[in-house]
């Protein structure tokens, strides 16, 4: 009876082992960091939300457990402030990510794959792929067969090198064949895209746009046309390969099969993205809330804007069970508490970063500058620090933040409308032509205005610091602030 009762034990023990199992990262730093951990949501590989973090001491390891389904895999991407790492794992797999100086070192299982997908992806850089590509649409004039030309040049050394680690048996077969369709899948697109590009080439005879046209036909049915969504979206460099099926699909569609795709909603609740449409619910929610991000974010960049709101509405009756409704959930909570923010517009005419400081609004007050302009992405970037740059600026009871754009007159209502949508809390003007040479002088010393540029004005006028760190080093930031503004600091 004891023997039964044991062995019924270890049988639901060994049940439950079977559907799922930890795979186990251990994480080691010879300086102190912050790893931000992105695992995927609704099994769709990313790199904006965090799942997880870990503050690494020097010298002092950490371990991150991953739950993985019995017979699947996650793609597991690392971040701190200098490296990304992209790691596929699999159930009961071990490895060991070391950051040594400017080195990435992996050991355990898979190591060599690990490596080798961190040298092509991230080391080397995907660009570095994209421009292989591009060099070899340039410097062609015979398009016939190109993307078998593009198999041979460059996806057949990296299949023999992720080969060569399996027949050694240094990776496993299904690492092999993970890392494989990541990395083809991701030049298959770069290479339709490259080839849709070049089609737009006026110069191109019609025998040469005619190859191009057969070579993405042929690519697309041959290595995009077939793509399992669910299995695509749980690799790495997904997206683009992704985004170009639906797009082509959706666009075979009629308007009355776009009707019923959209189930009553109007279309222009999805702004650019209706394609995303045809994705299954899951991969659905995941891939448009990557899309507000990037509307939040980055702005509209001249595309039709997503209604946020009717969004939410769409989200709450055919998006709910989804793990990124939470996280949409959790966005718009942020855009609402954002948008009370009321950006102040300084409509006197501003001739020189002096006369700032004589405008009543900003008389006697230091003068934190943010030099920026709509078109900008890096500018847009920084722009995820404010909230974090609002809360150091408060400290200092004499300090106001400008925003000064310089986009062109004729972009005054883009420049407008993404100053609210930001909710740039502060003084914002946009630069006239006097200004802008006046900046030119006085900060670039007659050099070529590059941006973003953060300065420092004193009550004076006078300029403090022509090039402060910016907002994403906030605390190299406060360090020069502190020791600039220090009298006035609470």
């Amino acid at each position: 009876m004891k023997k039964t009762i044991l062995l019924s034990i270890l049988l639901i023990f060994c049940i439950d082992l079977g559907f799922a199992q930890n795979a186990k990262v251990n994480l080691w730093a010879d300086k102190s960091s912050k790893i931000n951990v992105y695992e995927p949501i609704d099994e769709v590989a990313q790199e904006i939300f965090a799942t997880n973090h870990f503050d690494l001491k020097a010298y002092i390891g950490s371990v991150c457990s991953i739950d993985i389904d019995t017979g699947s895999y996650k793609t597991v991407i690392l971040k701190n402030n200098q490296q990304k790492v992209v790691l596929v794992l699999f159930p009961g797999d071990e490895i060991t990510v070391s950051y040594i100086g400017n080195n990435t070192l992996f050991k355990g299982t898979n190591e060599k794959g690990h490596k080798l997908y961190f040298d092509t992806v991230i080391k080397d850089g995907t660009m570095k792929i994209v421009n292989e590509i591009r060099c070899y649409l340039i410097s062609t004039n015979d398009y016939n067969d190109f993307y078998t030309k593009v198999e041979n040049k460059i996806i057949a050394p990296i299949m023999k090198s992720i080969d060569s680690l399996e027949q050694n048996n240094f990776i496993t077969k299904e690492y092999a064949n993970t890392i494989s369709n990541s990395l083809s899948n991701y030049i298959y697109a770069e290479t339709f895209s490259g080839l849709k590009n070049t089609h737009r080439n006026k110069s191109l005879t019609d025998i040469q746009k005619s190859q191009i046209k057969s070579n993405m036909d042929k690519l697309y049915l041959n290595k995009i046309y077939s793509l399992d969504y669910k299995e695509t979206v749980k690799l790495y460099l997904s997206n683009s390969i992704i985004g170009i099926k639906t797009s082509v699909e959706y666009k075979k569609l009629s308007s009355k099969e776009k009707a019923e795709l959209n189930r009553g909603y109007e279309e222009s609740i999805f702004g650019t993205y209706n394609d995303y449409l045809l994705l299954p619910v899951s991969i659905r929610s995941f891939r448009l809330l990557s899309a507000v991000n990037v509307q939040l974010k980055y702005g509209t960049m001249g595309f039709a804007a997503m209604d946020l709101d009717k969004l939410l509405k769409y989200y709450q009756s055919e998006l709910k069970d989804t793990e990124a409704f939470v996280s949409f959930e959790e966005i718009m909570t942020k855009e609402k508490t954002r948008r009370k923010n009321t950006p102040k517009f300084i409509n006197t005419t501003v001739n020189s970063i002096s006369e700032l400081s004589k405008l009543i609004e900003l008389k006697d007050k230091y003068l934190f500058i943010d030099l920026w302009a709509t078109w900008c992405l890096p500018c847009l970037i920084e722009f995820e620090h404010n909230d974090t740059l609002d809360k150091l600026l408060k400290n200092y009871n004499n300090l106001e933040k400008v925003f000064i754009s310089i986009d062109k007159e004729k972009d005054r209502a883009i420049w407008k409308s993404l100053v609210s949508e930001r909710g740039l809390e502060g003084y914002n003007l946009i630069a006239n032509e006097l200004l802008i040479n006046d900046i030119k002088t006085e900060i670039y010393k007659n050099n070529n205005i590059s941006i973003p540029r953060y300065i420092l004005i004193d009550p004076k006028g006078n300029i403090v610091n022509d090039n402060l760190p910016r907002p994403s080093n906030i605390e190299a930031l406060k360090n020069v602030l502190n020791k600039s503004v220090h009298k006035m600091y609470i």
